[in-house]
């Protein structure tokens, strides 16, 4: 199973939100990403700034002596037939840096995040049930109390649609492109009227 996730992970595109999420960063009209992902598209699609609050399959860490690992590394070792992979150093076993259920998110990243919530004017929720926490928290309780304007785009209703500022059900892959440029227009329209 993991050598078949591992895989699929490792050879996962961007989709047209995660681009169009990068365009935005790109803009200047994004300042982050909070992400819950843990497949590293977002960076694949050229954002820069992404908090991924469940960590990542990314890297993997040695649970004996903290040596790192790259995915490429822990997919060459599946490859060879290892079934659990296990440090080149020490020995011990090797677990990817993605957060497990019941463990901890990491702290730096969810201080991140929290930070980035209480500041922020605006919040873009993209495909999410908004039912997990703590991740649903930041942008529940935490943006929202801090008064920012809550923008969410999902597929289906969520409990925080009463709640949010705008609400638009549908597939991010194809709302958040037309956001875009919607917000390319506005650019070029203020651009022209400064002239």
């Amino acid at each position: 199973m993991a050598k078949s996730l591992a895989k699929t992970l490792f050879n996962a595109k961007p989709n047209p939100a995660h681009i169009a999420l990068a365009e935005l960063e790109k803009m200047g009209k994004l300042r982050c990403i909070i992400t819950q992902n843990i497949d590293s598209l977002h960076q694949k699609a050229g954002s820069k700034n992404v908090i991924e609050i469940h960590g990542t399959a990314r890297t993997a860490t040695c649970l004996s002596c903290g040596k790192k690992f790259r995915d490429a590394d822990i997919l060459k070792m599946l490859d060879e037939g290892l079934l659990v992979p296990v440090c080149d150093r020490c020995g011990g076993l090797i677990k990817v840096d993605a957060v497990f259920f019941g463990e901890n998110l990491p702290r730096d990243a969810l201080s991140r995040a929290m930070d980035e919530s209480i500041h922020c004017d605006a919040m873009l929720v993209v495909g999410s049930s908004l039912v997990v926490y703590p991740a649903a928290y930041i942008s529940s309780s935490i943006g929202k109390g801090a008064r920012a304007n809550i923008i969410v785009v999902n597929l289906e209703p969520t409990w925080f649609d009463r709640i949010a500022d705008v609400v638009i059900h549908g597939k991010a892959g194809e709302i958040l492109p037309e956001l875009v440029a919607k917000v390319k227009e506005l650019l070029l329209s203020d651009n022209s009227n400064t002239r």
